[in-house]
Parts: C-alpha cells; sequence; structure tokens
C-alpha cells in the first residue's frame, strides 16, 4: 500500500519538562518510515526544550 500524504505526528506540545507527541495515521497508526521521521523531529524538539519525559499517543 503506497504511503499516504497525510501521515503525520502532529505538531508536539511541551508543557512542564513533558513532552507529549500525537501519532495521526489512519486507520491503524502504523509507524511508516514517514511517520518515524516526523516522530524524530518531534524527539529533536524535545531535546532543544530538555524535556525529561516523553508521552507518545496515537489519535484513535
Amino acid at each position: 500500500m503506497p504511503e499516504s500524504l497525510t501521515q503525520s505526528v502532529p505538531p508536539t506540545q511541551i508543557a512542564n519538562n513533558i513532552g507529549i507527541a500525537t501519532i495521526s495515521n489512519p486507520p491503524v497508526n502504523s509507524l511508516s518510515s514517514g511517520v518515524c521521521e516526523k516522530l524524530l523531529a518531534s524527539f529533536d524538539e524535545f531535546e532543544k526544550a530538555r524535556v525529561r519525559v516523553i508521552i507518545i499517543g496515537a489519535d484513535p
């Protein structure tokens, strides 16, 4: 199945040294290479903000 252009990890949320990344890749929120790249970009943001906890979730 071709990779969808809508696969995304929405903009990260950072509050109180906690970083939150939400995977939105319907219908099953699989970790394709595109989603993984965006997730890694979120980790870069978390590192710059010096977060201490990362929560990774998925849209239903």
